[in-house]
């Protein structure tokens, strides 16, 4: 994949960060979007240190990826989680009780980030728990499609199931050393789109129950 295309497409990702944090101002309560709104600007400051890399630096792009799995675990699969609990409001579910689940995968990933330069297959640790996040997320809406009747929020969960779905296969690919599936770009810029159309489904879900 050539730099230039590299640099398109992450642009195109910026974009898509920004869509998605329109979404997330449909959150609630006020911790939670802000919490949302953190790791959009999380994803962002990667992806544009990713287009300095490139246009500047191009060595260190890869060295930028070396992190993708903690900071797509944190930016895209924490608000994944969130959004299930957004469009339900069930009452045995809350925000509070998924940040007691999410906190743990962070504070892991935070841990496989600082250890990585002491302990170099620390990040095949970070690896898995992407994967286990994605596949988790995949198979939690696609026990829920079945179950809720309401067709907008299948729909909603349809786009989850597809967006972490891709997540998890290309980062099967990159394993096989596939130059074009290495960044992640595609599978996060239609992860930050199914969340995106999530976030605003669980608006009009509000709207109507």
């Amino acid at each position: 994949m050539s730099h230039v295309f590299l640099l398109y497409l992450t642009g195109f990702a910026s974009g898509t960060v920004l869509l998605a944090l329109s979404g997330y101002r449909q959150a609630s309560p006020s911790w939670l979007k802000w919490l949302l709104w953190a790791t959009g600007a999380f994803l962002l400051t990667r992806y544009f240190m990713t287009i300095l890399a490139l246009q500047s630096f191009p060595e260190v792009f890869f060295q930028i990826h070396h992190y993708r799995w903690a900071v797509a675990t944190t930016c895209l699969g924490i608000p994944g989680l969130f959004v299930i609990d957004q469009m339900l409001r069930h009452p045995a579910m809350s925000p509070e009780k998924f940040a007691r689940i999410a906190l743990p995968v962070i504070v892991l990933q935070a841990l496989c980030v600082v250890l990585s330069d002491f302990v170099p297959w620390i990040m095949w640790l970070s690896f898995g728990i992407y994967q286990l996040t994605a596949l988790g997320l995949v198979g939690f809406c696609l026990r829920l499609m079945f179950q809720v009747p309401n067709a907008l929020m299948k729909r909603a969960l349809a786009a989850l199931i597809f967006g972490f779905g891709c997540l998890a296969v290309e980062g099967l690919i990159s394993l096989q050393g596939n130059p074009f599936a290495a960044p992640g770009l595609l599978s996060e810029i239609i992860t930050l789109i199914a969340l995106w159309y999530a976030y605003e489904a669980s608006a009009t879900l509000r709207q109507t129950f």
